[in-house]
């Protein structure tokens, strides 16, 4: 077979160049930098400031991306690892409490895959602690209605976008951070970003708005891999890892560059009007479906028809998952595990994390774990095939 989709990607616009557009509120601030990591260690950074502490903690959920434990150790916070809840992708309650010190500055709690955390339950296993709520958005990017910014979508005091390779609203690179607590505005320090509210003032846009012709290659490029025969043509090559998970270092925090920067809006109208056709199809075909497995949007309580980057499935047990998963790579459908443990098992993670203990309920949510494609590409032939690899499970 010479076809094979990516489990996510959309091509990316890079015609049109025009001004970011309007992110949040008027009391409220936003930041754009080079990437989602970026812009999660200055909320960290922002969190570390407002307490005073020599050794500062951040909660995270013990199966997330190894990019939190990055954001971390540039921030200077070690990060404690907390379990999820029996077959769900949110952070445990009890466990929350049970993490919870003195030297705890933040949580982070993560919109998967575009079911929201319970914010407001989390806030109340906080009590009055005063911890920071950094609401990690990187999975998932809201529609916005009329003239009411994204960042009403958002619970969190500080909230991450990211604008990487694979993302919701993809433009291979940048992140902005959103501050909806104003109390937290004091610890900006204003020369590292490129402010997202500035940028709109005439006195930055006195340049001409174009893209320039590397970006432009890097962007055809892209969309040309994600491509269902240049998705097959790159799989063919030992040397590219697809879908592999790595721990990076950050090293430094800088502004987005302005060929990202002036495509967010063609991109961010694109994204909102894109069809939700494949991710409907799935809902059906897994609400109807008899098999023992569990489709999490239908699970989950705060999931309110967002849109998915992909759909999240558990399947009865680890075999089960990789049995159906090898089916369906087999047909080139776009199927992933995602991560393939927990953070304390990632290489390079671990030694940053704090007591790392066995969390069996995470342990057991990354092997059973499957995400299916919702992207454009995604056709009734691909989703036929889903449907008879996931029967093999009878």
């Amino acid at each position: 077979m010479f076809h094979r989709i990516p489990p996510v990607g959309n091509p990316i616009s890079w015609s049109h160049p025009a001004p970011p557009p309007t992110l949040v509120a008027d009391n409220e601030q936003c930041f754009f930098v080079q990437s989602g990591t970026a812009a999660l260690a200055q909320a960290l950074v922002i969190a570390k400031s407002a307490f005073t502490t020599d050794t500062p903690e951040v909660i995270v959920p013990g199966y997330a991306c190894p990019d939190i434990i990055s954001a971390a150790v540039y921030a200077g916070i070690t990060p404690v690892l907390v379990d999820l809840e029996p077959d769900r992708p949110y952070m445990s309650l009890s466990e929350i409490e049970n993490a919870v010190t003195d030297h705890t500055v933040a949580i982070i709690a993560i919109n998967f895959m575009g079911i929201p955390e319970r914010i407001a339950a989390i806030r109340g296993s906080l009590g009055d602690s005063g911890i920071i709520v950094i609401e990690d958005s990187a999975q998932w990017y809201p529609d916005s209605y009329g003239e009411t910014p994204i960042s009403s979508s958002y619970q969190g005091d500080l909230v991450i976008l990211s604008f990487g390779k694979g993302k919701p609203l993809s433009l291979m690179g940048g992140g902005a951070l959103l501050i909806k607590d104003s109390k937290l505005s004091a610890s900006v320090e204003k020369e590292t970003f490129a402010e997202g509210k500035k940028s709109h003032s005439s006195s930055t846009l006195k340049t001409k708005l174009t893209t320039n012709l590397k970006t432009k290659l890097l962007y055809t490029a892209y969309n040309v891999a994600i491509s269902p025969y240049g998705y097959w043509l790159l799989e063919l090559l030992p040397w590219i890892k697809l879908g592999e998970t790595h721990y990076e270092q950050l090293d430094e925090i800088n502004p987005i560059d302005n060929n990202r920067l002036y495509l967010l809006a063609s991109n961010q109208k694109q994204y909102q009007n894109r069809q939700t056709k494949a991710q409907k199809a799935l809902g059906d075909m897994l609400t109807s479906t008899q098999q023992k497995l569990m489709a999490l949007p239908n699970q989950c309580e705060t999931y309110q028809g967002q849109r998915l980057l992909r759909y999240p499935v558990l399947l009865p047990y680890s075999e089960a998952r990789d049995i159906a998963l090898t089916s369906m790579q087999k047909m080139g459908c776009g199927a992933s595990r995602l991560y393939p443990a927990i953070l304390s098992n990632i290489e390079g993670a671990r030694e940053h994390i704090k007591q790392p203990s066995p969390l069996p309920n995470a342990t057991d949510f990354a092997s059973r774990l499957i995400t299916l494609p919702t992207h454009n590409a995604v056709s009734n032939h691909h989703i036929t095939a889903i449907q008879k690899a996931l029967q093999l499970n009878d």
